[in-house]
């Protein structure tokens, strides 16, 4: 799975220099599982990693099974993923925007 913020705009960006309002700042990605499918929860996926628990970060990831060192999903088959990004807007505002969800196969 793999995600960008491009053709993402935020009415917060629009300048003259950049009349769109898109997003041209540092974005953090966060992926996501819903907890209890059709209940709209989604929570960070966090797993063991490294001695710590860590969340599944970054532009893309890639679900495995069984989820090795899950912390919150046991197994992500069946789980709705999406990913949250975040970014601080043309205000000084921290802003975050979701992906559409998928369900892994």
């Amino acid at each position: 799975m793999s995600v960008s913020i491009a053709g993402v705009t935020d009415a917060d960006n629009v300048t003259a220099d950049n009349p769109t309002g898109a997003i041209a700042g540092t974005v953090s990605y966060f992926w996501q599982g819903e907890l209890t499918p059709g209940s709209g929860n989604f929570q960070d996926i966090m797993f063991f990693g490294g001695g710590e628990t860590q969340r599944a970060v970054g532009t893309t990831f890639t679900p495995t099974e069984p989820f090795a060192g899950g912390v919150n999903f046991a197994g992500l088959a069946g789980v709705a993923i999406r990913a949250r990004a975040v970014y601080i807007d043309g205000h000084g505002v921290m802003e975050e925007v979701f992906s559409a969800p998928q369900v892994v196969q």
